[in-house]
């Protein structure tokens, strides 16, 4: 099992590593999947709810919406990958405490890693770059909301 805690914090080293070294290009490529989820939450109601385009035919926002799908899903499956961590915790804690027990090293070792895991999990820290606070998650997604009707209804002002 110490093994099992060893490779546990490899792990969490390579993740560091990983995002020390890509921090900026990470970030980059945050930065155009949030702005193009938003594009999707903007084709998905235009598509839903409003006037088609004159311009472009019906295919082509079906297409353009099928591919901004493929950006959202980028962003779900990054997201994924960053909360790694946080969820194989639970369960090798679980398997350090029932077989050591009575270890008072692997007992001091498993509650130093269950402090250090939770303030991490105070906030989403996403590679290094983006540290999002979780009681800012609603006020953060609302934003992200109102600023889509926000385009629908300018849109809808200029046509």
């Amino acid at each position: 099992m110490l093994e099992a805690h060893r490779m546990y914090y490899k792990l969490i080293r390579m993740i560091n590593e990983f995002c020390e070294i890509f921090k900026y290009p990470l970030a980059s490529l945050l930065l155009l999947l949030i702005c193009m989820t938003c594009v999707t939450g903007y084709s998905c109601c235009r598509a839903l709810f409003g006037k088609p385009l004159m311009i472009n035919a019906p295919i082509t926002e079906c297409l353009t919406l099928f591919l901004n799908i493929n950006y959202l899903l980028e962003l779900y499956i990054l997201t994924l990958t960053t909360n790694l961590t946080s969820k194989l915790h639970e369960n090798i804690l679980h398997d350090l405490r029932t077989t050591f027990c009575d270890s008072d090293l692997v007992e001091r070792s498993n509650v130093w890693l269950a402090l250090q895991i939770t303030s991490q999990n105070t906030s989403i820290n996403i590679f290094g770059v983006l540290n999002i606070n979780l009681q800012l998650i609603f006020p953060l997604v609302s934003g992200i909301i109102l600023h889509i009707i926000y385009i629908i209804q300018s849109d809808y002002n200029y046509m």
